[in-house]
């Protein structure tokens, strides 16, 4: 009987002893141990709203809701192809970047300083190509006015060029001689000059009598120039091949 008394009495301490143990253990904040290898875990509420950055791997299902915006980054410099589906009832709005009425150009310069008929300074300067475009001219026309009737004037178009003693020349890339039927000679050429970002386009004139009488001196100058203008920074231009 004092045998049974005593083995009861040494489970019930040993039991106090743990029961003290765990709960000094809560009670000083450490969790409670799990199994080695860790528990499994089902989640039954699905599908789980995840707050900040999470990693996704595999193939993942979207589904759209309201329209989609989707912006291609395609530079200049490399650019990737793009395979646009264009549906017949549903055609995606296109822009032609080259057409000519896009950036048309018209611009008229003047000037009415008396110059000897074969310096070449009677010539006249138009603004520069604004940057990241090209400049693209069809036609130049205009009047040229002299003191007295010349036999014809060459008139030569092209960009602005310095000298190596510091004066500005027309570099010309195209010449064509007008005849003169009065002391007042109009044109309107056919052309095509390409200029690029910077390029400053200038045209000039020079008096010739073919039966070696001296050039006359030309008094006023009034030059238009018209074309387009191509927008390099929606589409690449590649450099002009020289």
């Amino acid at each position: 009987m004092n045998r049974i008394v005593l083995a009861i009495t040494g489970a019930f301490i040993a039991g106090l002893a743990t029961s003290y143990w765990t709960t000094v253990s809560l009670a000083q904040g450490a969790p409670p141990q799990g199994p080695p290898a860790g528990m499994g875990v089902t989640i039954l509420n699905t599908p789980v709203p995840v707050t900040g950055s999470a990693t996704v791997s595999g193939t993942v299902a979207a589904t759209q809701s309201g329209p989609w915006t989707v912006q291609v980054v395609n530079p200049p410099n490399a650019p990737a192809s793009t395979i646009v589906t264009n549906q017949a009832t549903n055609p995606v709005p296109t822009s032609d970047v080259d057409n000519p009425g896009r950036i048309p150009y018209q611009s008229t310069q003047r000037t009415d300083t008396t110059c000897f008929g074969t310096d070449p300074l009677c010539q006249v300067f138009f603004p520069p190509v604004p940057s990241n475009h090209r400049l693209v001219i069809l036609h130049v026309s205009g009047l040229v006015g002299a003191q007295t009737k010349p036999t014809q004037v060459n008139i030569g178009a092209g960009r602005q060029r310095t000298t190596s003693d510091g004066r500005l020349r027309v570099d010309s890339i195209t010449d064509f001689a007008p005849q003169a039927f009065t002391v007042d000679t109009s044109f309107d050429q056919s052309v095509l000059l390409y200029f690029d970002a910077g390029d400053i386009p200038g045209v000039d004139a020079l008096t010739e009598e073919v039966n070696g009488a001296s050039s006359v001196n030309i008094t006023f100058m009034k030059i238009n120039l018209s074309g387009y203008l191509i927008n390099c920074s929606v589409s690449k231009c590649a450099p002009i091949a020289q």
